[in-house]
């Protein structure tokens, strides 16, 4: 006699383990299976809940056929119903979801995946950093799956942010949603339909030449220990965070100046330029009888901090966030007029950036003088 099935959970004991089987009509569940077996009532019973309201949802379809083509036929259906398409055209489609949602993954999985392929690829603390946070501040869509996410749902989340945040949680997003797509846990990335936000760009603030000049003449009489510090920031352009690692190996007698990878905040290894101005800076501060071993600057940062501030009122000039990067920049560019040159002595992988913001940002006469500071 057949089986009545009701999708009642059964208790069944195996040796002396107890389970819960649930019985399903032919076709029901899969073409080969009847029945399913769970640890605990509890999760029988929600399975069964969960299978009757999808059987529900799918109408008088059930039963005739198993529970990947009924969710198959109304992924079609749902096609078909928003498009022009043919029957042929939905169901390839719909067949295509169906598959892509098997090998999907959540969206914290796939961002915390691409954050562990960061850490792999020696990213800086800082973008990992900044990765975290963006993986937190979206932490309320981890558990859906990457297929299911939607530009909606990207959207919503971003709606209240300044318009510089909203771009730099975008910028994470794409890298993600790239990573997966190699993955192949979705077909295309739902930031399609989110756009940036846009940004007025401010005017790139640098020193004036007779400002450098006041900085330099203020550091060489008062921290003369500082004088490769600030000569390296100003005259070859280099990141401060970057110059407080190095050490005096770094300056070969070739006139290259080596930012190892573990240094530069790109994680690759780049060689600037010595230039005759910067040369002259750090051969008077040899002269000096400064010291020509170990760390180029061998203070804390709190101590540079503290240098930078007393520098400045000393110099009477107010001080600029990358003040002297721009300034190195805005200078080589006007005297040389090579975006390509110019680029690669601060470590750009682009110049759309110094013909954005540099090119007309310091009179040529001004960059002359730059290049003319020299110790007295």
């Amino acid at each position: 006699m057949a089986r009545d099935v009701t999708h009642k959970p059964t208790r069944v004991r195996k040796g002396n383990k107890t389970k819960w089987r649930v019985y399903f009509a032919a076709g029901e569940l899969a073409a080969t299976s009847k029945l399913k077996e769970f640890m605990t009532q509890k999760d029988a019973l929600e399975f069964v809940r969960e299978f009757e309201a999808r059987h529900e949802q799918l109408g008088s379809l059930a039963g005739q056929t198993t529970t990947t083509e009924l969710i198959l036929a109304k992924q079609a259906s749902e096609v078909l119903a928003s498009s022009g398409l043919t029957v042929v055209e939905a169901a390839r489609i719909a067949a295509d979801k169906v598959a892509a949602e098997v090998k999907s993954q959540t969206f914290g999985y796939g961002f915390d995946r691409y954050i562990a392929d960061c850490e792999r690829r020696l990213k800086s603390r800082k973008h990992i950093r900044d990765l975290r946070q963006s993986r937190n501040f979206f932490a309320h869509l981890a558990e859906i799956l990457l297929v299911d996410v939607t530009g909606e749902d990207l959207d919503n989340a971003l709606h209240e942010l300044s318009p510089a945040f909203r771009n730099l949680r975008i910028r994470h997003l794409k890298s993600v949603f790239n990573y997966c797509l190699k993955q192949e846990w979705l077909l295309h990335s739902p930031l399609r339909k989110v756009e940036l936000a846009p940004i007025r760009h401010k005017e790139i603030e640098t020193y004036t030449a007779e400002q450098v000049h006041a900085i330099m003449r203020a550091v060489s009489k008062s921290y003369p220990e500082a004088v490769p510090f600030f000569a390296i920031s100003f005259f070859a352009g280099t990141r401060p965070e970057e110059i407080i690692k190095l050490d005096w190996s770094a300056v070969s007698d070739d006139d290259q100046l080596c930012i190892p990878a573990e240094v530069n905040k790109t994680r690759t290894k780049r060689f600037s330029t010595i230039t005759p101005t910067l040369k002259a800076w750090l051969d008077w501060h040899r002269e000096q009888g400064g010291l020509g071993t170990g760390r180029i600057f061998p203070r804390s940062q709190m101590t540079l901090i503290r240098i930078r501030r007393k520098v400045a009122e000393i110099a009477g000039v107010q001080w600029i966030q990358d003040g002297a990067r721009k300034t190195f920049a805005s200078a080589h560019y006007k005297i040389h007029q090579d975006a390509a040159k110019t680029a690669y002595e601060l470590g750009h992988r682009g110049t759309s950036m110094l013909h954005t913001h540099y090119n007309q940002n310091m009179r040529r006469e001004d960059a002359e003088l730059f290049w003319s500071i020299l110790p007295s």
